[in-house]
């Protein structure tokens, strides 16, 4: 026996379907094919496919925590002090002694940004999805090297519409994993340096609505200028440090130990004197300067403050403890200070300016991920679209899964369509909180001349990115069976 429908809920129904059935997909299809007449792998070829493609890799990125919120402007409280206190000491048995200040804090948010990425659009009557040419052509390809390497660890999305049928491993197969492919790429480019980049003046308004906004990244918050959320006072106890060296590593080695040594000692009792320690420091820079620093750090280390062969004292270096020590710190990814080994972290989306001579510039961040031992004080968050409240709201107007949320309500998609070309959507508002800048440093205008220079895997990098290859092959020319078809 059939069930019968509520002709409300059934209104209501045929209502949203009519209005998905519009749509606004672009109108002409913009995606190439993977196979079919003209597909890129359309050609009878060994079916096993070595990647060339170099994504960068985000360190930073890859350690930090992400948590969803629905709190649109928390504040987090920042306590700079006491004031000095008042008043002289007594010159009667009974008359008061001097008091206490008062004490003194700011409360600094973080918004939101807004950031989003479509596919291509399809149109799905196009034989070429699910055609091949003839027995020429096969689905039995193998790409031998994963192109996004894992650098998309927590910025793009991990989970795609499409189950199974998206997963990336099987591009030069199905379309639709080719398609999920390029879009995982083109949003990683987008957005993948955003975490150092994020500035709120790029962002881009319909009125008073977000339509486009950058998190805060790190280039601002690791400064001087931090002020309260509300009042806007400004409270220079809350100031990260910013140090210009403006050296090349090469021949100035010395100026980096000491650069280095003397922040990470200043943090390190800045930490104690404000009761948070022990904090998990790590320096963040790019992956050629770090192999610079360390051929040139255990020669300056070991004689940082020293004078050789002066008044008789000699210092004892030999090339083979130097390179050992240089060796052990590239390996390790750490910066020997103090004796101890200070944790490093490469990453390839912090700006890399290349200048006369091959020589570059950047930037080098040292930054607390977390204090108390296990506080997480530099972290990420996400709004979180699977909250109760905007669920109910999205099943309401949704037909079917038009509207669908992924990664514990980190990125929310929408389904395009006009007719049946149809594309994908998919959204996020994320932020980047930093808890304890009075912690952090950053050192600009580290220069450095690698004798070989890394591949890059950003196109902007021009010199570095190298690309090529075809997005489509010619389509073969058929023949009519029959002469009198014209054709």
């Amino acid at each position: 026996m059939s069930k019968q429908v509520d002709p409300v809920t059934l209104a209501r129904a045929l209502a949203l379907m009519e209005t998905f059935k519009a749509g606004d997909a672009a109108s002409a299809p913009t995606a190439t094919y993977v196979h079919g007449p003209g597909g890129v792998a359309s050609q009878p070829m060994n079916p096993d496919i070595i990647n060339a493609m170099v994504m960068p890799h985000l360190g930073l990125d890859a350690i930090l925590p992400v948590r969803g919120t629905t709190e649109l402007n928390p504040l987090f409280g920042v306590f700079t002090g006491v004031t000095d206190g008042s008043g002289n000491y007594p010159s009667a048995v009974c008359d008061p002694w001097p008091k206490g200040g008062n004490l003194k804090m700011i409360e600094v948010t973080f918004p939101f940004g807004r950031r989003g990425f479509s596919t291509n659009t399809i149109d799905l009557t196009d034989p070429k999805i699910g055609g091949l040419l003839n027995r020429g052509e096969f689905r039995d390809f193998r790409l031998m090297g994963d192109p996004l390497n894992g650098s998309d660890a927590k910025v793009v999305p991990g989970q795609t519409p499409g189950g199974s049928g998206a997963d990336v491993t099987q591009a030069l197969n199905r379309h639709l994993a080719a398609e999920m492919l390029t879009f995982k790429i083109g949003y990683f480019r987008k957005y993948g340096r955003t975490t150092y980049t994020g500035n709120p003046l790029n962002n881009v308004y319909s009125g008073s609505s977000l339509v486009y906004g950058e998190p805060i990244g790190l280039e601002i918050l690791v400064n001087k200028g931090w002020q309260d959320a509300i009042t806007k006072t400004y409270s220079p106890a809350a100031d990260s440090t910013v140090v210009n060296i403006n050296l090349n590593v090469a021949g100035n080695g010395d100026a980096y130990v000491r650069a280095f040594t003397y922040d990470y000692r200043r943090a390190q009792k800045m930490a104690e004197d404000m009761g948070l320690a022990p904090v998990r420091f790590v320096y963040v820079m790019p992956t050629m300067f770090f192999t610079e620093l360390a051929d040139v750090w255990p020669c300056a280390y070991k004689t940082n403050r020293c004078v050789v062969n002066a008044n008789g004292a000699t210092v004892n270096l030999t090339a083979s403890d130097m390179r050992e020590l240089s060796d052990q710190m590239r390996n390790g990814r750490y910066l020997l200070i103090d004796g101890k080994q200070v944790e490093v972290v490469l990453d390839d989306a912090i700006t890399e300016t290349e200048g006369a001579g091959g020589e570059f510039t950047s930037s080098v961040y040292r930054l607390p991920l977390t204090v108390l031992g296990s506080d997480p004080v530099l972290f990420k968050e996400y709004f979180d679209f699977s909250n109760p409240y905007n669920d109910e709201v999205r099943r309401a107007f949704s037909a079917g899964d038009e509207f669908m949320v992924t990664d514990g309500g980190r990125f929310f998609w929408t389904k395009r369509k006009t007719g049946h070309c149809v594309s994908l959507d998919a959204l996020e508002m994320p932020r980047l909180i930093l808890r304890a800048p009075m912690l952090a440093t950053r050192f600009t205008n580290v220069k450095y001349t690698p004798l070989m220079v890394n591949r890059s895997g950003w196109p902007t990098d021009t010199s570095r990115f190298y690309d090529g290859g075809l997005t489509s092959r010619t389509a073969p020319s058929f023949y009519s069976p029959n002469v009198y078809a014209g054709y």
